[in-house]
């Protein structure tokens, strides 16, 4: 029920002249290059073949939602915007449980060390979206004819986590989300997703990423319901938020 609430939320900003749903579980693909060699000869290709060829590993990475930016790319066409919708339950309802994932059973966030069959998945998910964003660009498949191209990659990717509060007797005890921490705190969600690749060295990961800190806090939040349900009154939705407001669980 998230991921529909979300598809319909931006449909609608969409309708009221905001961003266009380009693509729902959209297929990119985000090069990370060994070496400033790699990056200067190879960013403004899309075949990842030639990729391979260089020793340039091509990262598939499934975004929940891509939507289409009024804002340029270096060729002019329209940037994309990703958005990744998680739904997960906290560890605990209360105390330093809440800053943990139920599903990793209290323990941290491993952090992906950008090889293949290294550990840490939701790390790697994402990495791969700031690195697309730091680079600006990421590789699709157009299905037209089935051929690679470049799409432009704003910085502005967002990451939301459901925001509920389940009670008995709805479930067997009471669910609540995470909260996030602080990314000074070890062990938290802000922290662990704050980390670059692990095991890689500085330079590898200046490339990739970037000199600078991003603000985790800027990309990673709580999915606000009541926004969306505000932004669907405002159209004229009346009925639709109603029957809405039934679903229970949400705070």
């Amino acid at each position: 029920m998230f991921h529909f609430q979300q598809i319909a939320y931006y449909l609608v900003l969409q309708r009221a002249g905001g961003e266009r749903l380009k693509e729902i579980e959209g297929n990119r693909w985000v090069w990370l290059y060994e070496d400033a060699a790699q990056k200067r000869d190879f960013n403004k290709d899309p075949n990842p073949a030639n990729g391979k060829t260089a020793g340039i590993p091509s990262w598939k990475r499934e975004v929940d939602i891509v939507l289409e930016t009024q804002e340029r790319g270096e060729n002019g066409e329209f940037k994309e915007r990703w958005i990744e919708l998680k739904s997960y339950m906290a560890f605990a309802p209360t105390g330093e449980g809440r800053l943990k994932l139920g599903y990793l059973k209290g323990k941290p966030i491993s952090q992906w060390g950008a090889k293949k069959k290294a550990s840490g998945n939701m790390h790697k998910q994402f990495l791969l979206d700031r690195a697309a964003a730091e680079e600006g660009k990421a590789r699709w498949k157009d299905p037209k004819d089935n051929q690679y191209k470049m799409v432009s990659v704003s910085k502005e990717f967002k990451w939301y986590f459901q925001k509920f509060k389940v009670s008995p007797p709805r479930t067997a005890k009471l669910e609540v989300s995470p909260t996030f921490g602080k990314v000074g705190d070890k062990g938290t969600i802000y922290f662990s997703m704050d980390r670059l690749a692990y095991n890689r060295n500085d330079a590898y990961n200046q490339l990739n990423w970037g000199t600078g800190s991003i603000s985790v806090s800027n990309h990673i939040n709580h999915a606000d319901r009541f926004e969306f349900l505000k932004a669907l009154r405002e159209l004229g939705f009346k009925e639709a938020v109603d029957a809405l407001l039934e679903e229970p669980g949400d705070i």
